[in-house]
């Protein structure tokens, strides 16, 4: 009887701890799997220049560095600003329980960090410009700079009004001479002036609107 008593004793025992053992590795679990949980966002968004006041180009990385670690990285769009306020741009992302302190740097963990950090506290949106060292976007800058090309050409040199000068400084005229006819009276022509239908003899008008001027000349029958 008592071999018996103390084989039950013995089975309760490790029944027990068996079952100790088993909650509390329950409860390491969960725990760690808590610890290793991503917590609540945290966004930024702002613009991002060095301490020259050139802006970072397009289709430069802006990187979040958290304990040495790269935890989101955003690609500029829109020369100076690495993310923008709009509630759907995409923005550059951590979260509550990424470490202390988040860093900024161009392209990787090491590379130029903005004089701009933030430590992580309570989840949210934040505006952050960030300023990185003097230089840093320098070489963008300048390839912007080239892109936009040279200025205006000059023109050439304007073309005048052709044609001869004539006396007094005005545009010349051209004249003919007839020849002399039978009666010895010589009869000048010009280019402006027409017979008008005028049945009187040497009465001329204009063609441009010049002044009417009157040629004698024979009548014939």
């Amino acid at each position: 009887m008592a071999n018996a008593r103390n084989g039950s004793i013995r089975t309760g025992m490790q029944l027990g701890l068996i079952a100790v053992l088993t909650a509390t590795g329950g409860i390491l679990g969960v725990a760690g799997v808590v610890a290793g949980a991503p917590g609540e966002p945290i966004s930024f968004y702002g613009e991002a220049t060095d301490a020259d006041g050139d802006s970072a180009g397009v289709g430069t990385v802006i990187v979040a560095v958290v304990d040495g670690g790269v935890v989101d990285s955003i690609t500029v769009t829109e020369s100076g600003i690495y993310a923008n306020d709009s509630p759907t741009a995409e923005k550059l992302r951590t979260h509550t329980n990424a470490g202390g302190t988040v860093t900024f740097h161009v392209g990787s963990a090491d590379g130029p960090q903005a004089d701009e950090t933030h430590n992580i506290g309570e989840s949210g949106v934040f505006e952050l410009d960030l300023t990185f060292p003097a230089g840093t976007f320098a070489a963008e800058s300048d390839d912007s700079e080239s892109s936009d090309g040279g200025g205006d050409s000059p023109g050439g040199p304007g073309g005048g009004e052709g044609g001869a000068a004539g006396p007094g400084g005005g545009l010349g005229t051209p004249t003919t001479e007839a020849p002399q006819s039978d009666e010895g009276t010589q009869q000048r022509v010009t280019e402006d002036l027409v017979d008008s239908d005028s049945t009187e003899p040497g009465v001329q008008v204009p063609i441009n609107g010049g002044p009417v001027e009157e040629l004698s000349f024979d009548e014939r029958g």
